[in-house]
């Protein structure tokens, strides 16, 4: 027998890792809004609690998250900031200067 849990956002292009046994529920199909999940019944997966998945592409889901949390020991150990694609002011300024003098 199995149960249901629901995770925030969908289609993850990845691979289940915690809780045990966790799959995608065949009934209702993908979802990019809520994913519907089910589990054994012996997991010990309550409401509130994170779900892991290991990402398959993970320049595809990356900029997807915020910081990437390193659990260590039974506790969250640091965080990891993921690539951001942003141009600063100077960057800005000076792509808009070139396109000045090549004009």
């Amino acid at each position: 027998a199995r149960d249901t849990l629901f995770l925030y956002g969908g289609r993850w292009m990845s691979a289940s890792v915690w809780p045990p046994g966790m799959a995608e529920n065949r009934l209702y199909g993908l979802s990019s809004n809520q994913q519907m999940m089910t589990v054994p019944r012996t997991a010990q997966a309550g409401a509130g609690d994170w779900a892991f998945l290991r990402p398959t592409q993970s320049e595809a889901v990356l900029t997807q998250f915020g910081d990437i949390r390193v659990y260590e020991n039974g506790r969250i150990s640091d965080h990891w900031p993921t690539y951001r694609e942003e141009i600063d002011e100077r960057e800005q300024f000076s792509k808009s200067a070139m396109e000045a003098l090549s004009s």
